[in-house]
């Protein structure tokens, strides 16, 4: 199984089970993030330090050597993590 039909696997029956705060909370942050980019003119916003992934995603690791990154849009949220972390990912974190 590729890491792609993993994924689609592990949503259907675990997406978002790990939350750490409801949906709502993770929406409300990041409109915040949103309303500032569009006030300061940004239209997108690259994150890579895993605190800001995880106060707008909900990903979090115990991997400390993984590289992951956040791009944040107008309208997406984009999560890019290693295949190796794709379960975690799928399971903790709140993207599109």
């Amino acid at each position: 199984m590729d890491h792609h039909a993993y994924r689609h696997v592990l949503a259907e029956s675990l997406a978002e089970s790990e939350l750490p705060f409801p949906p709502a909370e993770f929406a409300r942050r990041r409109q915040r993030v949103r309303e500032t980019m569009q006030a300061v003119g940004l239209e997108a916003l690259l994150l890579t330090d895993p605190a800001d992934i995880f106060y707008l995603t909900g990903y979090h690791t115990f991997e400390v050597s993984v590289h992951a990154c956040l791009v944040v849009s107008a309208d997406r949220l984009v999560l890019q993590v290693p295949s190796i972390e794709i379960g975690p990912a799928v399971v903790t974190a709140r993207v599109e």
